[in-house]
Parts: C-alpha cells; structure tokens; sequence
C-alpha cells in the first residue's frame, strides 16, 4: 500500500501527509478483506486479559557467533 503513502504525501494536506501511513494500514485491510483474507476468531471461551509469557521459547547465546563480529 506505498501508494496511498505516496498519494498522501503528493497530497499536500498537512492531514493527508500526517495520516499517511494509517491510511495506508486502513487501505490494506479493506483490500486484505475484500480477497477474504480478513477473518474473525469465533467467539468462545476466550479470556479478557492473559499471562504475559517472558522468553516463551527459551534464550540460547551461541559464542562462536560472537567472534566473526570481533576486530
């Protein structure tokens, strides 16, 4: 959606040129859900509010990464 950037920049409206690139996200969701690729969970037994979850994955360091970065 650069194109709505670029349009918005062109524009020369100091509000088109701020709101460009929330423009642009409105633009490539209403593009994303003409093409059905905009789809809604159903509605269930979610939760309001959820665990933050810190490093769900784990933290690995690999040294020997380190030193091709040394001078």
């Amino acid at each position: 959606m650069i194109t709505v950037i670029i349009g918005a920049q062109a524009s020369g409206r100091a509000w088109a040129r701020i709101s460009g690139v929330a423009l642009s996200i409105v633009a490539g969701c209403a593009v994303c859900a003409l093409f059905g690729g905009l789809h809604t969970p159903a509605p269930g037994a979610g939760e309001w509010l959820t665990h933050v979850r810190i490093l769900p994955h784990g933290f690995a360091f690999d040294w020997g990464l380190l030193l091709p970065v040394r001078v």
